[in-house]
This record gives structure tokens, C-alpha cells and sequence, in this order.
């Protein structure tokens, strides 16, 4: 895998990884760019990047411990409401898939 000169252009490869069918190509592109320590300035991207990671990580039962860790060092000095957000679209993301785990067991 390439590396990215941008957080902008990971997340377009990243989509175009999710179109062809292959999230787990998308995962590790999107995780490659928020470990890289050449992007540690927090900007908008890099919360379109871990809402996409997030939602394709919870759907692929993936651990998200470790990006969450890269992520609250990206946030740390400028932006505490980004990290915040995340957190709670996370939190809907695992209880939305946990209700549809539990639904069809009942079934």
C-alpha cells in the first residue's frame, strides 16, 4: 500500500476501495493515514475518516481500540467535540448492530 501525501486523498482511495467490494483494503488504507505521524493536526477529514472507519470496523466485527487511541492523539490539543462525536456515533453503530444480533437469534 502507497503512502498518502494527504487525509484527503486516503479517504477518496478508501471509497473507491468500498466500491469494488473490498473493506478491508479501505480499513487499512484509512488506518495507515491516521497512525502516520505526518498528519497529526486534526482537520475535518480526519473525522469523515474514523466515521467511515467506524461504520465498515463495527460491520466486520474489527477492534477499534487502537484507532481510537491514534484518534485522541489527533484531537488532544484542538478539537475535544470532534472526539466526543465520534464516540457516540460509535456507541449507536455497536447498540444498532448488537439489536439486529439479538433479533436474529430470537428468530
Amino acid at each position: 500500500m502507497s503512502h498518502f501525501a494527504k487525509p484527503d486523498t486516503a479517504l477518496r482511495k478508501a471509497k473507491d476501495y468500498l466500491k469494488v467490494k473490498q473493506p478491508e483494503m479501505a480499513l487499512e488504507c484509512l488506518h495507515r493515514i491516521l497512525s502516520s505521524r505526518r498528519h497529526r493536526t486534526w482537520s475535518p477529514t480526519h473525522e469523515k475518516i474514523m466515521l467511515l472507519y467506524i461504520e465498515h470496523a463495527v460491520g466486520l466485527r474489527r477492534s477499534t481500540r487502537d484507532v481510537f487511541i491514534l484518534y485522541r492523539m489527533i484531537c488532544q490539543n484542538n478539537n475535544w467535540g470532534s472526539m466526543a462525536t465520534i464516540i457516540k456515533f460509535f456507541r449507536n453503530k455497536v447498540e444498532t448492530k448488537a439489536d439486529e444480533a439479538k433479533a436474529e437469534s430470537d428468530r
